[in-house]
Parts: C-alpha cells; sequence; structure tokens
C-alpha cells in the first residue's frame, strides 16, 4: 500500500519549518536592543572597576604612610628638622600599585604623590590646641585621574 501526500501538505510542511522576515526582524531588534544596552554597562563597569582599584591604592598608601608614623616618636614625627618630615619636603611618590619608588627627586613613572602637613590639634572639650597632640594630614594625588584625597591621623605624645 502506497501514500501519496498531497501538494497541499507539503508546501505547509514546509512552512512550518521556517521563520518569517517579521520575525527575524523582530528578533535582531530585541537582541541589539539587549546588547546595546549590556555594552554600556560595561563601560560603567570597568570606570567603577578603575575607581575601586584607586581607592583601594590610595587606602595601602596611607595605611602603610600611617603605621610609619605611629611607630615613630612623636617628636620626631612632628619636628620640623626630622628626617621623617624631610623625607616629605620632595613628596613620596608610588607607583600603580602602591609600592613606593625611591629615584629622587621625582620618579617619572610614578601614580600617586604623597604630601604630608602637620596642623595643631584641639582635643574634645578644650579651647586651646594640645601640646600633647598633632594631626597629621597624609595627602595622596592620583596622577592620572588628578583626584586627591587626604587622610588625617592624631598623633599623641605617649611618651616614648
Amino acid at each position: 500500500m502506497k501514500t501519496t501526500l498531497s501538494c497541499t501538505t507539503v508546501a505547509a510542511r514546509r512552512r512550518a519549518k521556517a521563520f518569517t522576515l517579521v520575525e527575524v526582524v523582530l528578533s535582531l531588534g530585541i537582541c541589539s536592543f539587549a546588547l546595546v544596552s549590556m555594552m554600556g554597562l560595561m563601560a560603567i563597569g570597568t570606570t567603577t572597576l578603575r575607581q575601586s582599584m584607586d581607592y583601594n591604592t590610595e587606602a595601602t598608601i596611607a595605611q602603610q604612610l600611617t603605621g610609619e608614623a605611629q611607630m615613630l616618636n612623636y617628636s620626631y614625627v612632628t619636628n620640623q628638622a626630622s628626617p621623617y618630615r624631610a623625607n616629605f619636603q620632595n613628596n613620596r611618590y608610588f607607583d600603580v600599585f602602591g609600592a613606593e619608588l625611591t629615584n629622587s627627586p621625582r620618579p617619572s613613572s610614578y601614580v600617586y604623590m604623597a604630601t604630608l602637613s602637620v596642623a595643631n590639634c584641639t582635643l574634645p572639650g578644650a579651647s586651646a590646641s594640645s601640646p600633647v597632640a598633632q594631626k597629621l594630614v597624609f595627602r595622596i594625588s592620583n596622577q592620572q585621574s588628578g583626584a586627591a584625597r587626604s587622610y588625617n591621623v592624631w598623633s599623641v605624645d605617649n611618651g616614648r
């Protein structure tokens, strides 16, 4: 027994397997809309990642400088003529990873520059500045972005 298919059923089968031009154009439009918005988010994401890396490196540098200052004698840190303060006369320079560059007076490949200023400190409830406390202000500036942030540390004479 032989079965034959009519022309209409073969044509209907062929039509059922393919997409129409309208469907293809509509799906391309939806995909391109999604891809364009994702590319925009990628640009924002990379900018945010770069800023996050800068903040992290600056915090590492500030932590290193703060640790150095806290390990030293109070008079050594606050005395203008001390070698520690003289080390900041020409600023201190760091690379993109936060490692200090020792080329003097100004390395060519630096990314971060740290400066130090010392100010009198008025303690809460006091009317005059304290003779046993100073505020150290480390200012770290980023050469690439032009941003600069200050990190304050209070140094107290602990009798060492």
